[in-house]
């Protein structure tokens, strides 16, 4: 039998909110994020997926809040798209020279 690796979380690791992986903006909210919980391949089939992100909008004049958003509550903005799917692509990437 053959053992399946689960795949790395190629957004696993903490940024600080001036290095984010990637920033969504839409009608005044803009979204960082920071940390993924999950691989894209768990996400896909998650629902309640989450992301840490650092959040403007109109009612934080000005400030930010921090904490987990669930990734289906962010605008699927080109940006975001693009975004996950280069995150998928590096994922695949790591699994694949993880095997050799």
């Amino acid at each position: 039998m053959a053992l399946v690796k689960t795949p790395k979380n190629a957004w696993g690791k903490s940024r600080p909110p001036d290095n984010p992986y990637v920033v969504i903006e839409r009608d005044g909210w803009t979204w960082k994020i920071l940390k993924a919980y999950q691989s894209r391949v768990k996400e896909k089939t998650n629902e309640y997926a989450r992301v840490f992100c650092m959040v403007s909008s109109p009612m934080t004049y000005g400030g930010w809040d921090m904490g987990d958003v669930y990734l289906r509550d962010i605008p699927k903005t080109p940006t975001l798209v693009a975004a996950l799917i280069e995150r998928e692509r590096l994922e695949d990437q790591l699994a694949k020279e993880s095997y050799a």
